[in-house]
């Protein structure tokens, strides 16, 4: 069922997927609105928040603080310029990893995944930072931008916590992860071409 989702949805997707600015003026409505309408953004935000629920140890909301804590500081590598080697690879290969990550169901310690979803959300964030520096109201805009993320990630948990809830064997788990991952793939694909 997720896998044919997934390959529906990228039957509307043009490649590459990355999205750009829904408007220039730099609103918080249109930062609101942004997340959504980059795939590759809403698919790691919602897999951050399903390896969020997925983690039994304590502190699992450091995860996502972290997801947003380095998405900023991207955010603003992004407005400044600053040289990132890569973007668009890694942040589409982000996906394969969010989703392999899920599909491999074990309980990674929080310090690895931290690090881990860290480093991806650096390039998120210098990816669309970099779309900010032309915008009359950045604050606005990126304010907004974390508010749709953060509301993602909590979907994202509460996916999370739905599917192990009525899955105890995991393996819907597993399958969404590994259609998150080929998808993902999809997104690799569309770099080069």
């Amino acid at each position: 069922m997720i896998i044919r989702l997934l390959v529906l949805l990228s039957a509307f997707v043009n490649l590459p997927v990355f999205a750009g600015p829904l408007g220039d003026e730099g609103s918080f409505g249109t930062g609101l609105l942004h997340p959504l309408f980059g795939i590759d953004h809403l698919l790691v935000a919602l897999s951050v928040g399903m390896i969020c629920a997925m983690s039994s140890k304590r502190f699992i909301c450091l995860i996502p603080i972290g997801f947003l804590f380095f998405l900023a500081l991207g955010g603003i590598a992004g407005v400044l310029h600053m040289a990132f080697p890569l973007v668009n690879l890694v942040v589409a290969g982000s996906v394969v990893a969010v989703g392999g990550l899920i599909a491999l169901n074990k309980d990674f310690p929080v310090s690895f995944v931290m690090a881990f979803v860290g480093l991806l959300a650096l390039f998120h964030g210098y990816e669309h930072g970099s779309q900010l520096a032309d915008m009359q109201n950045m604050a606005a805009y990126g304010i907004g931008f974390i508010f749709g993320t953060v509301l993602l990630l909590l979907l994202g948990v509460l996916l999370g916590r739905a599917i192990l809830h009525f899955d105890h064997q995991h393996r819907w788990l597993r399958y969404t992860g590994s259609a998150i991952a080929a998808f993902g793939s999809y997104l690799v694909v569309g770099v080069f071409v």
